[in-house]
Formats: structure tokens, sequence, C-alpha cells
């Protein structure tokens, strides 16, 4: 006997809401955007120049909704004043990098984060070991895996003498067969608070699968400590299309909370010689996810909200009743803010077509309003009242928010001056589900 698809929905959807809505924990919007809207900078001025304009690099910052910063420290003239005035007009920190370089200059750029973590408090609120000293350029220059996690250990006690947390040295070589680890378990376990992960997309893998490989690598060096994806990127030369890129850009950060991994920056604000795909291009131009990032904080951003501890939110998403390795399921991240109002992220990876994957959220009472917003742009694409539960008809990576609230949310009317960051991309429409369970 066939059964309509419209059938086999409305009984997941009777079960779900006859079964009773566990909590799930809710963080503030504020605290998410803290720890995962990050990017690299080189403010030592890298990159043909593109980073010499600081009034450029601030707005810039400032445009995609940046809460955290990564730079590599420099004893070059005047970089120190300008992390001061970047950190202050943005209302961030740093994550201060060993550079990749020889041993020596390893050791100076300590000496440098040394003196600025005594003479600008607050300026830079994680360290980290060497980067990357296993990759060809700094092995030219002498540096070695065992000689950085020595160092490592003078990087632990700079860290805790400040009272920063300190982040694991970081690799980004050794990707051999047959267990493709990489030198994450190469270089023993020196001390630190947090692992370090260096993740770059791939064709074959979406980005919680890399973020969460990466994760377990990253844990070892520290014993099961939290991650931080200190690098997050997709080079110029990666087979997939412009579209799937810019949506894995925009998820990532969704994606490695959903994992609780600490931390997540881009790498990196503008184009540079590694060949990878910064938030604006050689010519200055945001790419589209520059733009996705910018609504997205727009969107979360809550001013009043910035103390406001996670919390218990009673609500149930339907994949949460599928196996881990189901090939259509949505991830989602729960999230609140000052109002009271409660935000879930639910995205849904795919590496090629797909068709839309339906997704039924339950809430543990009716809701006043609820309403589903497509991150991307801040779209209203649906508006419901008095529900308990919604259907969404989810678009493979594309991110929706779906708001319950008290009173009526009110559409951004956010438009920038610098309109012409905006791209000229053709707006996508895509067909969405209706609310289901009136008055439930």
């Amino acid at each position: 006997m066939r059964h309509s698809s419209a059938a086999i929905l409305a009984t997941a959807l009777a079960m779900l809401m006859a079964a009773p809505v566990r909590a799930a924990t809710a963080i503030s919007t504020e605290a998410f955007l803290g720890r995962y809207f990050g990017v690299n900078l080189h403010l030592s001025n890298c990159c043909g120049g593109r980073y010499e304009d600081t009034e450029r690099v601030i707005a810039d910052i400032r445009y995609i909704g940046a809460r955290r910063l990564r730079d590599w420290a420099t004893a070059r003239r005047g970089v120190f004043e300008r992390w001061q005035q970047v950190a202050r007009e943005t209302s961030t920190g740093f994550s201060a990098s060993i550079p990749s370089s020889s041993p020596k200059d390893q050791r100076i750029a300590l000496g440098v984060i040394r003196q600025w973590l005594a003479e600008a408090p607050g300026l830079i609120t994680t360290i980290e070991g060497g980067n990357e000293p296993d990759m060809p350029y700094a092995v030219a220059l002498g540096a070695t895996l065992e000689d950085t996690a020595k160092l490592q250990h003078e990087v632990y006690a700079a860290g805790k003498g400040a009272g920063v947390l300190v982040a694991q040295m970081s690799v980004g070589f050794g990707w051999k067969p047959p267990l493709y680890e990489g030198n994450y378990k190469s270089f023993g376990k020196p001390p630190a608070d947090l692992g370090n992960a260096h993740v770059y997309l791939q064709h074959h893998m979406t980005p919680s699968a890399l973020l969460s490989r990466a994760g377990e690598l990253a844990a070892y060096s520290v014993n099961g400590k939290p991650i931080s994806v200190t690098e997050f990127g997709a080079f110029k030369t990666l087979r997939l299309p412009t579209t799937t890129i810019n949506a894995f850009m925009h998820i990532a950060p969704f994606a490695a909370a959903v994992l609780k991994q600490d931390s997540l920056y881009v790498y990196a604000l503008y184009d540079d010689l590694s060949g990878v795909s910064g938030f604006f291009n050689e010519d200055g131009k945001p790419r589209d996810f520059a733009h996705y990032w910018h609504h997205t904080a727009q969107l979360l951003s809550d001013t009043a909200g910035k103390e406001l501890p996670a919390r218990d939110v009673p609500v149930t998403f339907s994949s949460d009743q599928l196996p881990k390795s189901a090939a259509k399921r949505a991830n989602h991240l729960v999230m609140h803010k000052s109002d009271k109002s409660v935000w879930a992220a639910v995205f849904f990876e795919h590496l090629t077509t797909a068709a839309n994957h339906e997704e039924v959220i339950t809430f543990s009472e009716v809701q006043p309003h609820i309403t589903i917003i497509d991150a991307r742009d801040a779209r209203i694409l649906a508006r419901h009242t008095k529900l308990r539960a919604v259907t969404l008809s989810l678009p493979p990576n594309q991110l929706l928010f779906v708001v319950a609230s008290r009173t009526q949310y009110a559409e951004q009317s956010d438009q920038p001056k610098n309109d012409e960051r905006r791209s000229d991309k053709k707006k996508i429409e895509n067909q969405f589900g209706v609310g289901a369970g009136e008055g439930q």
C-alpha cells in the first residue's frame, strides 16, 4: 500500500507533537557571534598592501560582523599601534600567534607577545604556539615540530602569567595514507588550554564532517580539551560550485558551534598569496559569503544580551529522531535573545544537488509568533501565529532562522551606506513549508 509524502509527514508530525518535548540548551546570540564570528588579519601589511589602509580594514571587519581577530605578532614598526586601533574601533580582541618562521624569529615573536601583554592588557585574549612549523616555508628556515613543541612550554608560561588562554601550536603538513592524520599526532602533548585546528574546504566533505574530523585530530595533543579552529577557509582551486563554497563559508560557524568547538576564525579578510579566498577579493569587492555574514550578524546582534547566560528551551527537531549517519539530516543550533525570543538556526549540508529536506520543529507550547528568515539576506520567508509546530521545506546548504517570539518580528531595514559592497547576485527563490499544528 502506497502512502503520499504528505501523509507520511503528517504522521511524523502527529508523533512528534504527541511525544514529550525535550529541552535544548540555548546560548545567547551574542555568545555565538563572540565565539564563532572570527577572522584572520595580516596587519603587518602583507598581501600586496591590502591591509595598508587601517580605516578600510576596520570598516570591512565591521561589515562582516566579526567579533574575534587573529594575527601574527611581529616586531615590525607600527604594527602594535595598528592592532590597538583595530581592536579599539571594532570592540574586539586578538588571538596572537607565533608566525611560521625560523626558530629564532619564533622566539622573537614570543618576546613581542610578552611585551604587548604587559603594555596593553585586554588587547590579546589568546596566544598560540608556532603556526605550521611543518610547512615547507618554515622547514626551509630551520623550523621543526620538535623545536616548536619545546617553545610551546614557554608560550604556555607566558599566557598563564598574563591570565590569557593558550592555544596549541598548529600543523599543516603530513597528510599521508592510510590514516591521513597530518602531523597532529607528531609533536607530543606540550601544554595548552585549547587544541588548534586548521580546516580548509574539500570537494568531498561538508563543513560539519571536516570540522568534526579536524577537531578529533586536534584534540589529541590537548587530551580532549576544547578546540579552536584558528583557520577555516577555501582555496580558489577548490572543485566545488561557487554557490556551494559561499554557502559552506556561511554555515561553518554554526557547524562549529553544533560540534561544541571553542571558536572559529575564517582565513582571511582579504585574498593573499596563499591562494585562499578571503571575504574580499583582490579588487576589494566582497564575496557573497561576506554579505551572508553581514546580514547574519545584523540579525543576531543583541546589545542588551551581551552577558546573557545560556538557558533551556523546550523544543525538538525531527532530525533528532534520525541516525547521525542519515544522508538527509538537518543540523540545528538553538539561541536566544534578551527579549525572550528563541532563534533556531537550521541547515542541511549536501555536496551535490539534493531535494529539500522536510524538518519539523516542535515547541512545548503554542508560540504567539513564529517567523522564518533567510539568514543570507534577512528576508522574511514566512510568518505564522499561534503555532506549536512548524514544518520547513529546507533547501540544501541554505541556513534559515526559525524565530519564536512574543510579539511580531519586525523586518530588518538595514541598508548599509556602502551599498556598492553588495553583489549583483540573482536571488534564488525557494519554496518553504507552511506552518503545522495550529493551536496545538
